[in-house]
């Protein structure tokens, strides 16, 4: 996985280069959101031969980064490549061993939480699709669809990556746009987890 994972990401990179610097239509813009993921806990019953429960909560994150546009400003279709900085919050105990006890486990549980941000270099690449309004001016609604991986991790635990969501953008002028979508993100690494990204950006546009 964490191969695969790497070479998606150099891949999405070396990609997101040749966009930057050689397409004649297009554009380079920034990026910022936050939202949610599920992270997993694996708590264990030291009552019961070390049982494991599996449970997920929900953590805030936060990403930085870039964004680049392949395609005419009027076309309905255009490619879009995205290079974030992602950092997750740390885990929490919150209600994590209640809720194994509300599966069957005694109140003697083991685990450990990730007490530091997990930040991630996350590349992704896809399509954007305009679904009404004129990109050339005003406002307009699409749908953004991606796939990538998280390659750079501190720890080792790179991921698989895709992105779904709407979209809206609004052009200030044939050159400036601003951008925000509501996009769900999973992730794949041995066992898939869900979450909740939400973005607004800014856009240069070379034709």
């Amino acid at each position: 996985m964490r191969a695969l994972s790497t070479l998606i990401g150099v891949g999405l990179l070396a990609g997101a280069t040749l966009i930057s610097t050689d397409a004649e239509a297009g554009g380079l813009g920034v990026v910022v959101g936050g939202g949610t993921h599920s992270t997993p806990v694996t708590l264990y019953d030291g009552d019961n031969n070390l049982k494991a429960y599996r449970l997920h909560q929900m953590r805030p994150m936060t990403t930085l980064g870039f964004q680049m546009l392949l395609g005419d400003r009027d076309d309905r279709i255009v490619g879009v490549g995205r290079l974030y900085w992602t950092s997750d919050f740390p885990q929490v105990a919150g209600n994590l061993e209640q809720r194994a006890q509300d599966e069957g486990a005694s109140s003697n549980l083991q685990y450990a939480l990730i007490s530091d941000y997990r930040n991630t270099g996350l590349a992704t690449a896809g399509i954007q699709w305009g679904i009404w309004g004129d990109s050339t001016g005003g406002f307009s609604v699409n749908v953004l669809t991606s796939i990538g991986a998280g390659f750079m991790t501190v720890d080792t635990t790179e991921f698989l990556a895709w992105e779904l969501g709407p979209g809206v953008q609004y052009a200030f002028s044939k050159r400036i746009q601003a951008n925000a979508e509501v996009l769900y993100q999973g992730r794949y690494r041995k066992s898939s987890t869900h979450g909740v990204n939400a973005t607004v950006g800014v856009r240069y546009l070379f034709d």
